[in-house]
């Protein structure tokens, strides 16, 4: 998969952030993917006249418990959020030519969604209580098979 920008959202309930990376050249982030972190964590992965920019932000998920982002995007944009520890996303709404990952860890999930068009990118879900651990049950009990931790 190429990309050539990415918008991270981090929710937390005292401080949540927007994380806006743009590569000079479309990025083939092939199986990196996978990770429940973004992959450009560190300086030393991104490639050279990479910019990004890290923001203080509201929450992209209301009071009560709506998540709704709304951002201008272009063809293979990622945009995500990390939702807060043990919540998880109901009725998500996403456009149809997008194409959405979701990845857990013991903690938390993040949504991944890849614009399909350029243009204007809408997402909508309600973030409720994980009671279940779900997320975190899926990560912890498929590591037996080292591919299953990319799949949830």
């Amino acid at each position: 998969m190429q990309i050539q920008q990415h918008i991270h959202f981090i929710d937390r309930p005292l401080e949540c952030h927007r994380l806006d990376v743009r590569f000079p050249a479309p990025l083939d982030i092939g199986a990196v993917l996978g990770r429940d972190q973004p992959y450009y964590a560190e300086a030393k992965d991104l490639p050279p006249g990479t910019q990004s920019t890290l923001t203080k932000i509201p929450s992209v998920i209301s009071g009560a418990g709506v998540l709704h982002v709304v951002e201008t995007v272009g063809l293979g944009t990622v945009v995500s959020v990390e939702l807060r520890q043990d919540h998880t996303l109901t009725n998500l709404i996403v456009p149809e030519s997008a194409e959405v990952i979701l990845l857990a860890n013991e903690g938390y999930l993040v949504l991944w969604v890849v614009a399909g068009h350029s243009g204007i990118l809408v997402l909508q879900a309600q973030v409720v209580k994980d009671k279940e651990n779900t997320h975190g049950k899926i990560r912890r009990n498929l590591g037996d098979v080292p591919m299953r931790d990319y799949l949830t």
